[in-house]
């Protein structure tokens, strides 16, 4: 298949081929003539192309199967997904979670990569040295790219961080710097939520909704919201800041200098400060894991402080349901360990303050992808930009 256009193919064909393919992947099995029907192809044109993916590797031959009517049996063609790779990866506070997908998007493997220090030096070079093994490893399957999400402000065209108050970066050129360190053909950077939102509405919760709502709490908290099957991101890049919504006006500072944001009451560090206050524990022996086991035992300062935590973020959602409508609100990062005893708070909050049919349709879910959402993500934008080129099965550089 590699190297089809240097021999002079028309765009006909280079059409014919993206269909077919996209048809196939789509379906997963079919026939031939099922895919000449479907795409009102020949024959001739459809058995060409799929041999021609076939010798590609991106088709394989699954025998004879039921096609029409009158119990016809025709040899049945099924795409193989993992013929090519991609990698994400999600930067993290002190690792980087790295996922290998095929072009499905389904996990193939994960590994956690440590970091002694989140620079964006040390960034590049971890990514770099994982995606350079990950291909050595099997050099016959391709990487088709590598995406990153960063918990940033991101420009997605340029790559370029704007900021990042949670790494201390500002203004770096992180796609070209990882260009540098990795000879590959196409390289991905955009923000950790938005690239998590992605994977939920390509192959999560989402999937097959117009129409959602990404919401993470962890040390900070982020939305990424789905209208019509596009991920939003306003007129900066700053459309979902549901964490500076205030939800307590007279509650504790936030980062950003306003007072009772939702990140500020919710966020984890508010969390383990307040119970540790409660109860006399240091708050860096406190995690997501041990909170949500203690309210399930009942433990009163826990359930106490969930309870604040519950309502705050109902508090948030009840305008982001009234504006948006979405079909899901899907939960996602530690604090949702907690979700047994968090969300029958937060539905109450919401649905009493937001519009009945709205709320009605909104319903809270927890993230199918679970820990792996921005990772996912950030691989299947890299393959759906390779899939979207003129000929999405010319010859990959690595």
């Amino acid at each position: 298949m590699a190297g089809t256009r240097g021999r002079g193919p028309t765009l006909s064909k280079d059409i014919n081929r993206k269909l077919i393919y996209e048809a196939l992947k789509r379906r997963g099995t079919t026939t031939r003539t099922e895919l000449s029907a479907a795409l009102g192809l020949t024959k001739n044109t459809v058995n060409a192309i799929v041999e021609e993916l076939a010798s590609a590797g991106y088709v394989r031959m699954t025998g004879l199967t039921v096609s029409g009517g009158a119990g016809r049996k025709a040899l049945g063609v099924a795409f193989e997904p993992a013929n090519r790779k991609a990698l994400g990866f999600q930067l993290l506070s002190r690792s980087i979670l790295a996922v290998t997908t095929d072009l499905c998007g389904t996990p193939l493997e994960r590994e956690e990569l440590p970091l002694s220090e989140t620079t964006p030096e040390a960034t590049v070079a971890a990514v770099a040295a994982h995606a350079a093994a990950a291909q050595a490893a099997e050099p016959n399957r391709p990487l088709v790219g590598v995406g990153l999400g960063v918990p940033a402000l991101v420009d997605p065209a340029s790559g370029r961080v704007a900021l990042s108050t949670h790494l201390g970066w500002r203004d770096v050129p992180l796609r070209a710097m990882l260009a540098d360190a990795l000879p590959l053909g196409r390289i991905l950077v955009d923000n950790s939520v938005k690239l998590a939102a992605q994977g939920e509405l390509w192959f999560g919760a989402g999937r097959g909704t117009n129409h959602f709502a990404y919401c993470s709490f962890g040390a900070g908290v982020g939305c990424g919201i789905a209208i019509g099957g596009d991920i939003v991101r306003g007129e900066g890049g700053l459309a979902g800041e549901l964490g500076h919504t205030v939800v307590e006006p007279d509650g504790p500072r936030c980062a950003c200098g306003n007072a009772g944001c939702l990140e500020a009451v919710a966020g984890l560090p508010a969390l383990f400060a307040r119970v540790a206050a409660a109860t006399g524990e240091p708050p860096e022996r406190l995690d997501a894991a041990s909170l949500a086991e203690r309210a399930r035992q009942g433990d009163e300062a826990v359930l106490r402080e969930l309870t604040r935590v519950g309502r705050a973020i109902g508090v948030a959602l009840a305008p982001l349901v009234n504006l948006l409508n979405p079909r899901y609100v899907v939960c996602d990062g530690p604090l949702m360990l907690a979700s047994d005893t968090l969300f029958p708070i937060i539905r109450q909050e919401m649905r009493g303050r937001s519009l009945s049919p709205a709320s009605a349709q909104a319903e809270l879910v927890r993230s199918s992808l679970h820990p792996l959402a921005t990772a996912v993500g950030a691989a299947a934008g890299v393959v759906r930009a390779w899939e979207h080129q003129a000929d999405p099965l010319e010859p990959i550089p690595f």
